[in-house]
C-alpha cells in the first residue's frame, strides 16, 4: 500500500520546538550510550567507513561539477529560452505538495516535507471490533520506519535545478509531478518527495497533546502486522490527572487572567475559554452535539481591528493547531478553501478546510471591503457557514458533493453582524483598550518569569484535560444524587423560561446544555451541577446585555 502523507498542517511553533528538543535529547542520549559501549576496533571501523563516505562524496561532487560544466556550455539560444520560461513559470511549492494552507519555505526552523509512505503489512489489520481498518482522509498517523538519505533544505534547490535542466521541448519535472495520477505517485523522484518505508505506525488522537510527550503511547492506536487497534479512552489517568494531583485548582483563574492579558474583556475571556476546550463529541439525527462556534462583534474602529491578531497570538501559544483566515475579497474569490476532485489528474486538490480535527479556525472578517463577490466567493461563504454550524465539509466532486464530518472550532470576528453564523454571538466591551502585540510581549517578559514554558505547558495541559474529560450523564454512586436534582432543576428552569418567552425554541435549550457542559468541564466537573447551571445563566444574561 502506498500513501501520500503531508506534514500536520497549522501546527504552532511551540509544537515544533518540543519535537525538535525531544528529538535532539534522544539523539544525544543515544549517541552517548553508543559511544561508551563501542570498542576501539569498532571505532576504527566507523572512522574507516566515514573516510570512504567522504571519498565517495568527493567523487560525487567532482562528477556533479563535470555535469554542471557540461550544462553551462550548451547553446546560448536554448539558455535564453529556458530563462524566459523560468521567469514566466513561478513555482508554488504549496500547490505542488498539495498543502491545504501555505507553509513558509523560508523558515529554516520549520522545514517540512511530504513523504510517500510504503506500507508492507500483508495481513489485514483489524480494530478492536475485528473489522478491517482503512486509512481515512485528514487523520493524524505516526509512522516509524526507514527513509533514504534526504536533506529538506536541498529540496528547493532540486526544484530549481530540475527546472533549469529542461530543454525546449521537455516538460519541467515540477510540472510533471503536479500532473501525475494517484496511481503514478511512486514514480516521483526522491529528490522531490522522499520514499518512506514504514515498519510500524499508529493513529494519534487529534485532541490529545501528543506533542508534549511525542513518544507516549497513551490515547493512540498502534498498528502492525497481526495486531489490533487498542484505543485508550480513559483520559483520567497518566499526565492529565496531574492537574488534580498537584492541586492546581486555581489554574482556571490563572488562565482567565492570561487570556485577559490579550483581550482585556473579562466576559469575552470566559467565552474564549469555553471555545478553547470545546469539541464535537457526537453527530446524531442531524445535530452536531458539542459544537461551540462564536461570533465576536467589534466596533468599526481601528482600535479594535487588531483583535483577530491578538486572538491568533493567544491561540498560537495555547493550542497545538490553529489558523487565522483573512476573509478578504481576493481570498474568498481566489483561494482554494473547499477541496475538490481533479478528474484529469485523478486526485483531490486540497483546500483550507481539509484539516485534521481539533484545529481551531479564526475567521477574520475585518479585512472585507466593498467589491464584487464572485460565484467562487459565495461558495466559500456557504462552506464556512456549513462548517460553523454543522461541522461538515462538502468536498466538491463536480457532479456531486461528498460530506465529510469534521471538528474545526470556528470563531469569526467582524464589524457588526457577521457573515458567518455561529452558535453564539458576543460583543466586545467598547470601553476597553486593546494592547498591541509588542505590549503583550513586553508584559509577558515583565511578569518575573511567571509565563515561562512550564507555566504555559500547565495551561495547555489544563485545556487538554478539560477537552478530553469524560462527561457523564449522572453522578457517581454515593454522591447523594446531586445530578438527579440538577436534572430536575434544569428541566423546571427551562419550562419557566418558555413560559416567560413562548417563542423560545428547543435550539436555545440545546445551546444552554452545551454551554453549561463547557462551564462544568472548565471547573473539571464530569457532570452538570446546579451551581454550574446558574453560572451559565448568569453569563448568558451578561452576554445578552452587551448586544
Amino acid at each position: 500500500m502506498i500513501l501520500y502523507c503531508i506534514p500536520i498542517p497549522c501546527e504552532n511553533k511551540w509544537v515544533n520546538n518540543n519535537y525538535n528538543n525531544n528529538s535532539n535529547n534522544n539523539n544525544s542520549n543515544n549517541n552517548n550510550n553508543s559511544s561508551s559501549s563501542l570498542s576501539n576496533k569498532k571505532k576504527r571501523n566507523i572512522d574507516d567507513a566515514n573516510m570512504e563516505n567522504e571519498n565517495d562524496e568527493d567523487n560525487k561532487k567532482s562528477k556533479d561539477e563535470q555535469s554542471t560544466t557540461t550544462t553551462t556550455t550548451t547553446n546560448s539560444s536554448k539558455e535564453e529560452l529556458k530563462s524566459k520560461k523560468l521567469t514566466n513559470n513561478k513555482i508554488d511549492i504549496n500547490k505542488i505538495f498539495n498543502y491545504p494552507i501555505p507553509i513558509d519555505s523560508n523558515d529554516e526552523n520549520n522545514i517540512k516535507t511530504p513523504f510517500i509512505v510504503n506500507i508492507y503489512d500483508d495481513d489485514v489489520v483489524l480494530d478492536e471490533n475485528n473489522k478491517p481498518v482503512t486509512f481515512k482522509i485528514n487523520e493524524i498517523i505516526e509512522f516509524i520506519g526507514v527513509v533514504a538519505k534526504f536533506d529538506p533544505t536541498l529540496q528547493h534547490q532540486s526544484f530549481a535545478s530540475s527546472s533549469s535542466n529542461q530543454i525546449e521541448d521537455e516538460t519541467p519535472i515540477i510540472d510533471l509531478m503536479s500532473m501525475l495520477d494517484v496511481d503514478e505517485i511512486s514514480t516521483i523522484p526522491d529528490t522531490l518527495i522522499p520514499q518512506f518505508h514504514a515498519i510500524t505506525y499508529r493513529y494519534l488522537d487529534p485532541y490529545q497533546l501528543n506533542h508534549l510527550n511525542p513518544f507516549s503511547t497513551t490515547n493512540s492506536a498502534t498498528i502492525n502486522s497481526n495486531t489490533t487497534i487498542n484505543n485508550e479512552n480513559n483520559i483520567n489517568n497518566n499526565n492529565s490527572n496531574s492537574l488534580n494531583n498537584n492541586n492546581n485548582k486555581n489554574i482556571r483563574e490563572e488562565l482567565i487572567k492570561f487570556i485577559k492579558l490579550f483581550i482585556v474583556d473579562e466576559l469575552l475571556s470566559e467565552y474564549l475559554l469555553f471555545h478553547l476546550i470545546s469539541k464535537v463529541y457526537s453527530f446524531t439525527t442531524g445535530l452536531c452535539i458539542g459544537n461551540f462556534s462564536m461570533n465576536i462583534s467589534i466596533p468599526n474602529d481601528k482600535e479594535f481591528q487588531r483583535l483577530p491578531e491578538l486572538i491568533e497570538r493567544l491561540y498560537e501559544i495555547l493550542l497545538a493547531r490553529s489558523y487565522r483566515f483573512s476573509m478578504s475579497l481576493d481570498n474568498l474569490n481566489d483561494m482554494d478553501v473547499v477541496p475538490y476532485k481533479d478528474y484529469d489528474r485523478n486526485r483531490i486538490v486540497s483546500g483550507l478546510l481539509q484539516l485534521p480535527k481539533g484545529t481551531n479556525l479564526i475567521l477574520d472578517e475585518t479585512l472585507l471591503a466593498e467589491g464584487k463577490l464572485e460565484s467562487q466567493g459565495i461558495k466559500v461563504l456557504n462552506a464556512l457557514n456549513t462548517l460553523s454550524i454543522q461541522q461538515k465539509v462538502e468536498y466538491d466532486f463536480k457532479y456531486h458533493p461528498i460530506e465529510i464530518q469534521t471538528d474545526l472550532p470556528t470563531i469569526s470576528i467582524s464589524f457588526g453582524k457577521s457573515l458567518i453564523k455561529g452558535t453564539t454571538q458576543i460583543s466586545i466591551d467598547k470601553s476597553i483598550k486593546l494592547p498591541t502585540i509588542d505590549e503583550i510581549n513586553l508584559k509577558m517578559n515583565q511578569q518575573n518569569g511567571i509565563y515561562n514554558d512550564d507555566h504555559l505547558n500547565q495551561f495547555r495541559n489544563y485545556i487538554n484535560y478539560c477537552k478530553n474529560l469524560t462527561f457523564k450523564i449522572s453522578s457517581p454512586i454515593g454522591d447523594g444524587g446531586e445530578s438527579d436534582d440538577a436534572t430536575r432543576y434544569i428541566q423546571e428552569d427551562f419550562v419557566k423560561s418558555r413560559q416567560l418567552d413562548p417563542k423560545m425554541s428547543t435550539d436555545v435549550f440545546h445551546y444552554w446544555l452545551t454551554l453549561s457542559r463547557l462551564v462544568a468541564l472548565s471547573y473539571q466537573d464530569q457532570y452538570i451541577k446546579i451551581d454550574k447551571w446558574n453560572i451559565m445563566k448568569s453569563l448568558e444574561e451578561k452576554r445578552k446585555s452587551t448586544q
